[in-house]
């Protein structure tokens, strides 16, 4: 197909409807090298559960630094709403650091870009398409980025820490991550609890990331 492989134009009920599949319901493939298996400006609905394996946001580099995939993330103040859609919000953060550690949300996946296309359909005129897409390189201030927020993602490591599966992890004075600090008064045992990413998942592989399940708090 040159355009869309199925489109629905309108209905009064489900735009497509599947009353008993002998394997999965539908099953996508694209060939577009930033596209989407499933794009909807709407919710998602699972009744029987929902199995990411990670979830992430879209965000606008609001500092004044570069940022690349491995950089921790912090909120910095403001959203950007209805760039591609009349829902969409994009969050503002700007690169974690030793004074807005606290306000962490997660680790850089990717660039991303606002994509703008015409889309042509059988019964109106063509029309404008816009939505966001992972793209490579450096994320300069002003740009667009993915942020996973929640699952394993690859976290730049502070130089010299001892790193082990199931360790808290926190922010460093740098930025980066190292496990969090414990110390035990009077026989009950204290954790920092501020500034936390999340829980590694191996010991680092390189002396510069390591594999974490991202859940900041």
């Amino acid at each position: 197909s040159g355009t869309d492989g199925i489109y629905v134009g309108s209905t009064s009920d489900s735009g497509i409807y599947i009353t008993n599949a002998g394997y999965d319901g539908v099953t996508s493939n694209t060939s577009y090298p930033y596209g989407y298996g499933f794009a909807t400006n709407d919710r998602i609905y699972a009744g029987d559960g929902y199995y990411p394996s990670k979830s992430g946001v879209f965000a606008k580099n609001d500092g004044s630094d570069m940022l690349e995939p491995g950089d921790l993330v912090s909120i910095s103040g403001g959203v950007s709403q209805n760039l591609f859609s009349e829902s969409d919000v994009i969050v503002h953060v700007e690169k974690t650091s030793e004074t807005n550690k606290e306000s962490v949300i997660g680790v850089v996946e990717s660039r991303a870009f606002i994509d703008t296309r015409l889309s042509e359909t059988l019964d109106s005129e063509p029309e404008i398409r816009r939505s966001i897409r992972l793209t490579d390189g450096e994320i300069e201030p002003g740009d667009y980025l993915a942020v996973t927020v929640f699952g394993p993602a690859a976290v730049k490591v502070e130089p010299g820490s001892e790193i082990n599966p199931g360790n808290s992890l926190a922010v460093s004075d740098s930025g980066k991550t190292r496990p969090a600090i414990s110390q035990t008064i009077n026989g009950i045992t204290l954790t920092e609890n501020t500034g936390l990413i999340g829980k590694a998942l191996e010991k680092p592989q390189d002396s510069d990331r390591v594999l974490v399940f991202m859940n900041c708090r």
